[in-house]
Protein backbone atom coordinates (compact mmCIF):
# COMPACT_ATOMS: atom_id res chain seq x y z
CA UNK A 1 0.00 0.00 0.00
CA UNK A 2 3.19 2.57 0.16
CA UNK A 3 2.95 3.05 -3.34
CA UNK A 4 0.22 4.17 -4.99
CA UNK A 5 1.29 6.59 -7.70
CA UNK A 6 2.83 5.42 -10.72
CA UNK A 7 5.06 7.87 -11.49
CA UNK A 8 8.23 9.20 -10.17
CA UNK A 9 10.54 12.44 -10.56
CA UNK A 10 11.52 15.37 -8.34
CA UNK A 11 8.66 17.52 -6.99
CA UNK A 12 6.47 14.42 -6.68
CA UNK A 13 5.91 12.81 -3.56
CA UNK A 14 4.72 9.21 -1.89
CA UNK A 15 1.49 8.76 0.07
CA UNK A 16 4.77 8.79 3.19
CA UNK A 17 6.35 11.95 2.25
CA UNK A 18 5.60 14.45 4.72
CA UNK A 19 5.15 12.00 7.68
CA UNK A 20 8.40 11.04 9.18
CA UNK A 21 7.06 7.17 8.57
CA UNK A 22 9.68 6.58 5.43
CA UNK A 23 12.45 7.85 7.27
CA UNK A 24 11.57 6.00 10.66
CA UNK A 25 11.38 2.79 8.76
CA UNK A 26 14.58 3.45 7.27
CA UNK A 27 16.03 4.39 10.63
CA UNK A 28 14.87 1.05 12.25
CA UNK A 29 16.49 -0.99 9.57
CA UNK A 30 19.78 -0.05 11.18
CA UNK A 31 20.06 -2.40 13.91
CA UNK A 32 19.74 -4.88 11.43
CA UNK A 33 22.57 -3.36 9.22
CA UNK A 34 24.42 -3.32 12.36
CA UNK A 35 24.13 -6.90 13.01
CA UNK A 36 25.12 -7.82 9.16
CA UNK A 37 28.30 -5.89 9.71
CA UNK A 38 29.45 -7.76 12.82
CA UNK A 39 29.18 -10.75 10.76
CA UNK A 40 31.80 -9.92 8.22
CA UNK A 41 34.80 -12.11 8.31
CA UNK A 42 37.94 -11.68 5.43
CA UNK A 43 38.05 -14.88 3.18
CA UNK A 44 41.11 -13.93 0.94
CA UNK A 45 42.86 -10.94 -0.32
CA UNK A 46 40.95 -9.66 -2.87
CA UNK A 47 37.27 -9.31 -1.10
CA UNK A 48 35.21 -10.39 2.23
CA UNK A 49 32.25 -12.82 2.94
CA UNK A 50 29.36 -10.89 3.75
CA UNK A 51 25.73 -12.18 4.84
CA UNK A 52 23.34 -12.81 2.12
CA UNK A 53 21.66 -9.54 3.36
CA UNK A 54 24.63 -7.41 3.72
CA UNK A 55 25.91 -4.86 1.43
CA UNK A 56 29.29 -3.39 1.78
CA UNK A 57 29.73 0.50 0.38
CA UNK A 58 32.12 0.81 -2.28
CA UNK A 59 34.79 2.76 -2.49
CA UNK A 60 35.23 4.62 -5.56
CA UNK A 61 38.08 3.10 -8.34
CA UNK A 62 38.57 0.22 -5.20
CA UNK A 63 38.98 -3.54 -6.35
CA UNK A 64 36.62 -5.53 -3.97
CA UNK A 65 34.24 -8.50 -4.31
CA UNK A 66 30.69 -8.37 -2.79
CA UNK A 67 27.80 -10.80 -1.95
CA UNK A 68 29.32 -14.33 -1.19
CA UNK A 69 27.38 -15.82 1.57
CA UNK A 70 28.49 -18.09 4.34
CA UNK A 71 25.29 -19.57 6.09
CA UNK A 72 25.69 -18.36 10.05
CA UNK A 73 22.25 -20.26 11.17
CA UNK A 74 21.32 -24.05 12.14
CA UNK A 75 20.85 -25.70 8.27
CA UNK A 76 17.42 -25.45 6.95
CA UNK A 77 16.10 -28.06 4.56
CA UNK A 78 16.04 -25.43 1.30
CA UNK A 79 18.08 -22.26 2.56
CA UNK A 80 17.59 -19.32 0.75
CA UNK A 81 20.31 -18.50 -1.78
CA UNK A 82 22.99 -16.10 -1.43
CA UNK A 83 23.12 -12.53 -3.43
CA UNK A 84 24.79 -12.61 -6.22
CA UNK A 85 28.53 -12.10 -6.83
CA UNK A 86 29.74 -8.07 -7.91
CA UNK A 87 32.95 -8.01 -9.00
CA UNK A 88 35.13 -4.71 -9.17
CA UNK A 89 37.88 -4.05 -11.04
CA UNK A 90 40.29 -7.02 -12.35
CA UNK A 91 39.02 -6.68 -15.82
CA UNK A 92 41.68 -7.36 -18.59
CA UNK A 93 39.99 -5.69 -21.43
CA UNK A 94 40.73 -2.04 -22.34
CA UNK A 95 37.79 0.60 -20.37
CA UNK A 96 35.98 3.34 -22.15
CA UNK A 97 36.34 5.39 -19.46
CA UNK A 98 39.88 6.27 -17.36
CA UNK A 99 38.61 4.07 -13.91
CA UNK A 100 38.80 0.79 -14.79
CA UNK A 101 38.89 -0.63 -11.03
CA UNK A 102 35.28 0.63 -11.20
CA UNK A 103 33.88 -1.74 -13.91
CA UNK A 104 31.81 -3.99 -12.80
CA UNK A 105 31.89 -7.72 -13.62
CA UNK A 106 28.99 -9.76 -13.00
CA UNK A 107 27.85 -13.78 -14.04
CA UNK A 108 24.65 -15.42 -14.47
CA UNK A 109 23.41 -17.38 -11.86
CA UNK A 110 23.16 -20.78 -12.86
CA UNK A 111 21.04 -22.01 -9.67
CA UNK A 112 18.11 -19.63 -10.93
CA UNK A 113 15.47 -21.86 -13.19
CA UNK A 114 13.46 -18.55 -13.98
CA UNK A 115 11.90 -15.18 -12.51
CA UNK A 116 8.37 -15.44 -11.44
CA UNK A 117 5.42 -12.77 -10.59
CA UNK A 118 2.28 -13.98 -8.87
CA UNK A 119 0.15 -14.01 -12.12
CA UNK A 120 3.05 -16.48 -13.50
CA UNK A 121 2.48 -18.57 -10.51
CA UNK A 122 -1.35 -18.54 -10.14
CA UNK A 123 -1.12 -19.63 -13.80
CA UNK A 124 1.08 -22.22 -12.73
CA UNK A 125 -0.57 -23.49 -10.13
CA UNK A 126 -3.99 -23.72 -12.30
CA UNK A 127 -2.07 -27.25 -13.69
CA UNK A 128 -2.05 -28.78 -9.96
CA UNK A 129 -4.68 -31.74 -10.00
CA UNK A 130 -6.76 -31.93 -6.46
CA UNK A 131 -4.62 -33.61 -4.18
CA UNK A 132 -5.94 -35.47 -1.36
CA UNK A 133 -6.92 -32.39 1.53
CA UNK A 134 -5.73 -30.08 -1.10
CA UNK A 135 -8.59 -29.60 -3.85
CA UNK A 136 -7.22 -26.48 -6.30
CA UNK A 137 -8.92 -26.33 -9.28
CA UNK A 138 -10.11 -28.54 -11.92
CA UNK A 139 -8.09 -30.95 -13.67
CA UNK A 140 -6.59 -28.79 -17.18
CA UNK A 141 -8.27 -30.64 -20.21
CA UNK A 142 -5.28 -30.01 -22.47
CA UNK A 143 -3.79 -32.14 -19.95
CA UNK A 144 -1.84 -35.48 -21.05
CA UNK A 145 -2.06 -36.46 -17.43
CA UNK A 146 -1.32 -39.87 -15.74
CA UNK A 147 -2.36 -40.78 -11.64
CA UNK A 148 0.92 -39.43 -10.37
CA UNK A 149 2.53 -36.90 -13.50
CA UNK A 150 1.91 -35.59 -16.78
CA UNK A 151 3.11 -33.18 -19.35
CA UNK A 152 0.79 -30.26 -20.20
CA UNK A 153 0.53 -29.06 -23.59
CA UNK A 154 0.48 -24.77 -24.15
CA UNK A 155 2.97 -22.33 -23.20
CA UNK A 156 3.41 -20.63 -19.58
CA UNK A 157 5.04 -17.03 -19.08
CA UNK A 158 7.91 -16.66 -17.00
CA UNK A 159 11.10 -14.25 -16.21
CA UNK A 160 8.23 -11.32 -15.91
CA UNK A 161 6.95 -11.96 -19.15
CA UNK A 162 9.94 -11.86 -21.13
CA UNK A 163 9.88 -15.40 -22.31
CA UNK A 164 7.16 -18.12 -22.19
CA UNK A 165 7.87 -22.30 -21.83
CA UNK A 166 6.72 -25.34 -22.65
CA UNK A 167 7.21 -28.72 -21.88
CA UNK A 168 6.47 -28.40 -18.22
CA UNK A 169 6.07 -31.97 -16.27
CA UNK A 170 3.34 -31.84 -13.29
CA UNK A 171 3.68 -34.39 -10.32
CA UNK A 172 1.88 -34.68 -7.31
CA UNK A 173 4.63 -32.24 -5.47
CA UNK A 174 5.04 -29.42 -7.94
CA UNK A 175 6.45 -28.71 -11.37
CA UNK A 176 9.70 -29.54 -13.34
CA UNK A 177 10.56 -27.03 -15.72
CA UNK A 178 12.13 -27.85 -19.13
CA UNK A 179 16.10 -28.16 -19.49
CA UNK A 180 16.55 -28.96 -15.86
CA UNK A 181 19.98 -30.12 -14.33
CA UNK A 182 19.65 -34.38 -14.55
CA UNK A 183 18.61 -35.70 -11.76
CA UNK A 184 16.61 -32.90 -10.39
CA UNK A 185 13.74 -33.15 -7.94
CA UNK A 186 10.81 -30.66 -9.20
CA UNK A 187 11.73 -27.14 -9.35
CA UNK A 188 8.87 -25.59 -8.39
CA UNK A 189 6.74 -26.96 -5.37
CA UNK A 190 2.98 -26.29 -5.06
CA UNK A 191 3.69 -24.53 -2.13
CA UNK A 192 6.25 -22.83 -3.53
CA UNK A 193 3.83 -21.07 -6.14
CA UNK A 194 1.08 -20.74 -3.57
CA UNK A 195 3.69 -18.47 -1.44
CA UNK A 196 4.03 -16.61 -5.14
CA UNK A 197 1.10 -16.38 -6.01
CA UNK A 198 -0.09 -15.20 -2.19
CA UNK A 199 2.60 -12.46 -1.61
CA UNK A 200 3.08 -11.13 -4.95
CA UNK A 201 6.01 -9.20 -6.26
CA UNK A 202 8.73 -10.97 -8.41
CA UNK A 203 10.67 -14.16 -6.96
CA UNK A 204 13.82 -15.40 -8.23
CA UNK A 205 13.52 -19.74 -8.24
CA UNK A 206 15.92 -21.88 -8.46
CA UNK A 207 16.62 -25.77 -9.89
CA UNK A 208 15.36 -28.32 -7.83
CA UNK A 209 18.53 -30.01 -7.59
CA UNK A 210 20.15 -26.40 -5.97
CA UNK A 211 18.35 -27.18 -2.90
CA UNK A 212 17.61 -23.44 -2.37
CA UNK A 213 13.98 -21.81 -1.76
CA UNK A 214 12.30 -19.04 -3.55
CA UNK A 215 13.31 -15.81 -2.63
CA UNK A 216 12.02 -12.28 -3.36
CA UNK A 217 14.04 -9.98 -5.30
CA UNK A 218 14.43 -7.26 -2.92
CA UNK A 219 16.88 -5.37 -0.46
CA UNK A 220 17.92 -2.49 1.83
CA UNK A 221 20.95 -0.77 0.49
CA UNK A 222 23.04 0.15 3.83
CA UNK A 223 24.82 3.16 1.25
CA UNK A 224 21.42 4.89 0.92
CA UNK A 225 19.34 3.97 3.46
CA UNK A 226 16.61 2.55 1.63
CA UNK A 227 14.51 -0.17 0.69
CA UNK A 228 14.02 -1.59 -2.84
CA UNK A 229 12.26 -4.10 -4.52
CA UNK A 230 11.49 -5.55 -8.30
CA UNK A 231 8.02 -4.85 -9.01
CA UNK A 232 6.33 -6.49 -12.08
CA UNK A 233 4.49 -4.49 -14.45
CA UNK A 234 1.72 -6.25 -16.73
CA UNK A 235 2.93 -6.67 -20.21
CA UNK A 236 6.12 -4.19 -19.69
CA UNK A 237 9.91 -5.06 -18.30
CA UNK A 238 9.45 -4.33 -14.50
CA UNK A 239 10.51 -1.39 -12.39
CA UNK A 240 11.76 -1.06 -9.00
CA UNK A 241 10.32 0.79 -6.03
CA UNK A 242 12.82 2.50 -4.02
CA UNK A 243 12.39 4.06 -1.01
CA UNK A 244 8.59 4.16 -1.74
CA UNK A 245 9.19 5.92 -5.49
CA UNK A 246 8.48 3.96 -8.82
CA UNK A 247 11.80 4.16 -11.16
CA UNK A 248 9.82 4.79 -13.89
CA UNK A 249 6.04 5.77 -15.11
CA UNK A 250 3.68 3.08 -14.90
CA UNK A 251 0.40 4.25 -14.30
CA UNK A 252 -2.21 4.44 -16.92
CA UNK A 253 -0.91 3.39 -20.40
CA UNK A 254 2.40 4.04 -19.18
CA UNK A 255 4.80 1.54 -19.05
CA UNK A 256 8.75 1.14 -18.00
CA UNK A 257 8.82 0.54 -21.79
CA UNK A 258 7.14 3.41 -23.32
CA UNK A 259 8.75 5.33 -20.53
CA UNK A 260 12.66 4.57 -21.64
CA UNK A 261 11.56 5.04 -25.35
CA UNK A 262 10.36 8.44 -25.11
CA UNK A 263 13.57 9.31 -23.04
CA UNK A 264 15.76 8.25 -26.18
CA UNK A 265 13.37 9.93 -28.27
CA UNK A 266 14.07 13.35 -26.54
CA UNK A 267 17.61 13.07 -27.93
CA UNK A 268 16.58 12.16 -31.53
CA UNK A 269 19.69 11.98 -34.44
CA UNK A 270 21.63 13.27 -30.69
CA UNK A 271 22.16 9.88 -30.02
CA UNK A 272 24.61 8.21 -31.80
CA UNK A 273 28.59 7.05 -31.26
CA UNK A 274 29.39 7.19 -27.75
CA UNK A 275 27.03 7.30 -24.94
CA UNK A 276 26.75 7.98 -21.45
CA UNK A 277 24.50 6.78 -19.04
CA UNK A 278 24.15 8.62 -16.11
CA UNK A 279 22.16 6.29 -12.75
CA UNK A 280 21.62 2.89 -14.74
CA UNK A 281 18.52 1.78 -12.50
CA UNK A 282 17.91 -1.11 -14.07
CA UNK A 283 19.80 -0.55 -17.51
CA UNK A 284 16.72 0.38 -19.73
CA UNK A 285 17.68 3.14 -21.12
CA UNK A 286 20.93 1.59 -21.41
CA UNK A 287 19.99 -1.47 -23.35
CA UNK A 288 17.75 0.18 -25.73
CA UNK A 289 20.66 2.90 -26.77
CA UNK A 290 23.22 0.20 -27.37
CA UNK A 291 21.00 -1.82 -29.24
CA UNK A 292 20.84 1.32 -32.08
CA UNK A 293 22.96 1.04 -34.77
CA UNK A 294 24.50 4.37 -34.87
CA UNK A 295 25.51 3.76 -30.88
CA UNK A 296 28.87 2.72 -31.13
CA UNK A 297 29.15 2.16 -27.00
CA UNK A 298 27.18 3.12 -23.42
CA UNK A 299 29.18 3.01 -20.29
CA UNK A 300 27.00 3.41 -17.57
CA UNK A 301 27.08 4.76 -13.68
CA UNK A 302 25.73 3.02 -10.69
CA UNK A 303 25.98 4.42 -7.07
CA UNK A 304 24.47 1.26 -5.30
CA UNK A 305 25.58 -2.10 -4.93
CA UNK A 306 21.99 -3.20 -4.39
CA UNK A 307 20.60 -2.31 -7.44
CA UNK A 308 23.14 -3.83 -9.54
CA UNK A 309 22.24 -7.06 -7.85
CA UNK A 310 18.61 -5.59 -9.14
CA UNK A 311 19.63 -5.83 -12.26
CA UNK A 312 21.12 -9.21 -12.47
CA UNK A 313 18.25 -10.73 -10.76
CA UNK A 314 15.99 -8.75 -13.27
CA UNK A 315 15.79 -10.98 -16.71
CA UNK A 316 14.95 -7.98 -18.61
CA UNK A 317 18.24 -6.64 -17.36
CA UNK A 318 20.40 -9.27 -19.05
CA UNK A 319 22.03 -7.51 -22.07
CA UNK A 320 23.80 -5.20 -19.77
CA UNK A 321 26.27 -7.81 -20.24
CA UNK A 322 26.25 -6.78 -24.16
CA UNK A 323 29.24 -6.23 -26.03
CA UNK A 324 28.84 -2.82 -26.14
CA UNK A 325 27.91 -1.87 -22.78
CA UNK A 326 30.60 -0.77 -19.83
CA UNK A 327 28.97 -0.60 -16.44
CA UNK A 328 30.40 1.53 -13.96
CA UNK A 329 30.00 1.51 -9.76
CA UNK A 330 30.60 4.57 -7.93
CA UNK A 331 29.47 7.97 -6.89
CA UNK A 332 28.92 10.06 -10.04
CA UNK A 333 30.09 12.93 -8.55
CA UNK A 334 33.45 11.57 -8.05
CA UNK A 335 33.65 9.59 -11.08
CA UNK A 336 32.75 12.48 -13.58
CA UNK A 337 35.66 14.76 -13.20
CA UNK A 338 38.29 12.08 -14.02
CA UNK A 339 36.22 11.89 -17.56
CA UNK A 340 38.15 13.35 -20.42
CA UNK A 341 37.32 16.35 -22.36
CA UNK A 342 34.82 15.78 -25.24
CA UNK A 343 34.31 12.12 -24.82
CA UNK A 344 31.12 11.89 -25.70
CA UNK A 345 28.06 12.37 -28.45
CA UNK A 346 24.98 12.16 -26.07
CA UNK A 347 24.63 11.93 -21.98
CA UNK A 348 21.15 10.61 -20.03
CA UNK A 349 21.21 11.45 -16.79
CA UNK A 350 18.12 9.98 -15.23
CA UNK A 351 18.49 10.34 -11.46
CA UNK A 352 16.12 9.95 -8.50
CA UNK A 353 14.16 12.65 -7.35
CA UNK A 354 15.49 15.73 -6.18
CA UNK A 355 14.81 14.97 -2.85
CA UNK A 356 16.78 11.82 -2.78
CA UNK A 357 20.09 12.96 -4.70
CA UNK A 358 20.25 17.10 -4.64
CA UNK A 359 23.58 17.08 -5.61
CA UNK A 360 22.53 15.21 -9.12
CA UNK A 361 21.06 18.35 -10.02
CA UNK A 362 23.44 20.58 -9.25
CA UNK A 363 25.30 23.21 -11.59
CA UNK A 364 29.25 21.30 -10.77
CA UNK A 365 27.40 18.33 -12.38
CA UNK A 366 25.96 19.94 -15.23
CA UNK A 367 29.26 22.06 -16.10
CA UNK A 368 31.14 18.10 -16.40
CA UNK A 369 27.96 17.56 -18.37
CA UNK A 370 29.35 20.29 -20.76
CA UNK A 371 32.62 19.63 -20.38
CA UNK A 372 32.63 15.81 -21.44
CA UNK A 373 29.96 16.77 -24.17
CA UNK A 374 31.58 16.69 -27.83
CA UNK A 375 30.35 20.14 -29.88
CA UNK A 376 26.48 19.63 -31.20
CA UNK A 377 26.37 16.79 -28.47
CA UNK A 378 23.09 16.65 -26.34
CA UNK A 379 22.23 15.82 -22.96
CA UNK A 380 18.71 14.43 -21.85
CA UNK A 381 17.84 15.10 -18.14
CA UNK A 382 15.12 13.45 -16.36
CA UNK A 383 12.98 15.56 -13.90
CA UNK A 384 9.58 14.79 -13.86
CA UNK A 385 5.57 15.72 -14.72
CA UNK A 386 6.33 19.72 -16.20
CA UNK A 387 2.88 20.30 -15.53
CA UNK A 388 2.99 19.62 -11.52
CA UNK A 389 3.48 22.46 -9.65
CA UNK A 390 6.90 21.02 -7.76
CA UNK A 391 8.59 19.69 -11.01
CA UNK A 392 7.47 23.02 -12.96
CA UNK A 393 9.23 25.11 -10.20
CA UNK A 394 12.06 22.28 -10.85
CA UNK A 395 12.38 22.71 -14.37
CA UNK A 396 13.00 26.67 -14.47
CA UNK A 397 16.00 26.06 -11.92
CA UNK A 398 17.42 22.92 -13.98
CA UNK A 399 17.03 25.17 -17.61
CA UNK A 400 19.03 27.85 -15.37
CA UNK A 401 21.53 26.21 -14.86
CA UNK A 402 22.00 24.59 -17.71
CA UNK A 403 22.51 27.25 -19.81
CA UNK A 404 24.60 29.16 -17.00
CA UNK A 405 27.33 25.83 -18.14
CA UNK A 406 27.13 26.49 -22.08
CA UNK A 407 24.00 24.35 -22.69
CA UNK A 408 21.35 25.40 -24.48
CA UNK A 409 17.92 23.49 -23.13
CA UNK A 410 14.63 22.93 -24.13
CA UNK A 411 11.66 21.61 -22.24
CA UNK A 412 10.67 17.57 -24.00
CA UNK A 413 7.38 17.00 -22.08
CA UNK A 414 6.72 13.53 -23.32
CA UNK A 415 9.64 12.60 -21.89
CA UNK A 416 8.85 14.31 -18.44
CA UNK A 417 12.80 16.01 -18.88
CA UNK A 418 14.95 18.64 -20.87
CA UNK A 419 17.36 17.98 -23.44
CA UNK A 420 20.17 20.18 -23.42
CA UNK A 421 22.45 21.12 -26.60
CA UNK A 422 25.97 21.96 -26.77
CA UNK A 423 27.41 24.69 -29.12
CA UNK A 424 29.79 24.32 -31.85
Amino acid sequence: GILRSGTRGAGEEGPLAGTGLTRAMDSNMLPLAFLLATWLAPSSSTGFVLPSTAIMRPPVCVSHALGTSTRRFPALSRPQRARCRIVLGGITAASVLPFPDARVLTKVDPDVACVLCDSEAEALLSLKTGQPGQPRQKRNRSMRIGEEEGLPEGRFSVDLGKRSIEGLSVSADGISLPEAPEGASVDLTWDDLKRIAKKGGAWRCHWGTSGYEPSRVDGFSELTGRSASLYPVAGSPPTVVLGGFGMHRFAGDASPAMDTELKLQALGGKLRGAVLDVCTGLGYTTIAAAARKEVEFVATLELDPLMVRMQDANPWSADLRGPKVERYLGDATALLPLIPDASFDAICHDPPAQAMSGELYSAEVYAHFARILKPSGALYHYIGDPDSKASGKLFRGVAERLRGVGLEPSVSRAAYGITAVKST
